[in-house]
């Protein structure tokens, strides 16, 4: 330093000293040349300052300025200063990110600033800065903005203008926030809300609630999905009685989860509604289904099995056709025993139809029917 000092005539500098009560310090030491009336050098004048506490300032602003950034980092929100007076605007550099721009060029006008937004979204953004900017009043907003690569994201803004001592609008302090996956994730949760009452309305739809008029024949019913968050299922039920007494059922089940095969699980019931009451046979009837899901499905993969009863007006007789689906069990005398009834295949499983077959069991008093 008295090398410099001597040659330039004065040197400054700054370091950690330690004081005479042996203390240390951050210090900051000038070093002055002192010259005779000849003007050769005489000496030095040195002055050491304690600048500690402006060390300590200095780490302090610096420590918050980095957390203020992993906080806007973690947060993905940025903020900018725009001089009205001046025209120009800082953004930070976790806008400058989100932007998906240099640090180094997140300088400019707000014209810039507006540029990066969609243009859709840009004339009623730079409405919203604009009037916020001229009456001095806080703004909200939510636009898209468009990266250099194309990708696009969704801000939410807001903040507020100050004013000079005059009262006059001088600067606008705005936050912006990346909610672009708050934005997606609200979107999924609105469609799995749709999708959930399609399932609920599609769902009534294959599983009503039935009664019969007759109450010396109990009808009970049950549905348990496979597990607790399935998907919409397919499986339908349906019981009618008809005019002159006679009660017909039916349980079946498209192959398949979701809300295809559940809304061919609605043709079919009404198919099999209207072929009962117009009086048809039960191969006529399973043949009818057959082609209205060769007809409503969405692939010739689809399948579905069907049990179809029949239970007489005395309610001691009952006739059993099934298209691939299991034989019901038939409880009598406190026994239970699986009838062995003629299978055919399911529906949608050939292309040119079936002759399905039915089989009528004798009954006694006190029976039950368990279909599944």
């Amino acid at each position: 330093m008295l090398a410099r000092a001597a040659s330039e005539g004065h040197s400054q500098d700054r370091g950690w000293r330690v004081g005479k009560d042996g203390r240390r310090f951050y210090a900051q030491v000038a070093i002055t040349a002192l010259y005779d009336a000849q003007g050769q050098l005489s000496g030095f004048a040195k002055i050491t300052q304690d600048v500690t506490a402006e060390l300590e300032a200095e780490r302090a602003r610096h420590d918050r300025e980095y957390q203020l950034a992993e906080a806007q980092r973690v947060a993905r929100l940025g903020s900018f200063e725009w001089g009205l007076a001046s025209g120009q605007v800082t953004w930070s550099a976790e806008l400058c990110r989100i932007l998906g721009i240099d640090p180094e060029a997140c300088r400019g006008t707000i014209d810039g600033l507006l540029h990066r937004i969609h243009p859709d979204d840009r004339p009623e953004a730079a409405a919203t800065l604009r009037r916020a900017a001229t009456d001095g009043t806080s703004f909200r907003m939510q636009a898209r903005i468009v990266r250099p690569t194309g990708e696009q994201r969704v801000l939410s803004s807001w903040g507020d203008v100050t004013r000079d001592e005059q009262g006059r609008p001088s600067r606008m302090l705005g936050v912006c926030q990346d909610v672009t996956d708050w934005r997606q994730r609200e979107e999924q949760l609105i469609d799995a809300q749709a999708q959930a009452e399609l399932s609920r309305r599609l769902q009534s739809g294959l599983l009503p609630s039935l009664s019969l008029p007759d109450p010396a024949l109990e009808l009970r019913t049950r549905y348990l999905p496979g597990h607790e968050r399935a998907l919409l299922g397919a499986d339908f039920y349906d019981a009618l009685q008809l005019p002159d007494g006679t009660v017909a059922l039916l349980v079946g089940d498209v192959a398949g989860h979701g809300p295809v095969e559940a809304a061919v699980g609605v043709a079919l019931r009404a198919a099999w509604r209207a072929l009962v009451l117009t009086g048809h046979r039960p191969d006529e009837l399973l043949d009818g289904m057959d082609k209205v899901l060769a007809r409503d499905r969405q692939s010739e993969e689809m399948f579905a099995t069907v049990c179809c009863c029949w239970v007489s007006p005395d309610r001691g007789r009952i006739t059993v056709a099934l298209a691939g689906h299991p034989p019901p069990l038939l409880v009598e005398g406190g026994r239970v025993r699986a009838e062995e009834l003629p299978g055919g295949p399911a529906l949608g499983i050939l292309d040119h139809g079936h002759e399905w077959e039915a089989r009528t069991l004798e009954v006694g008093d006190g029976w039950t029917l368990l279909c599944y």
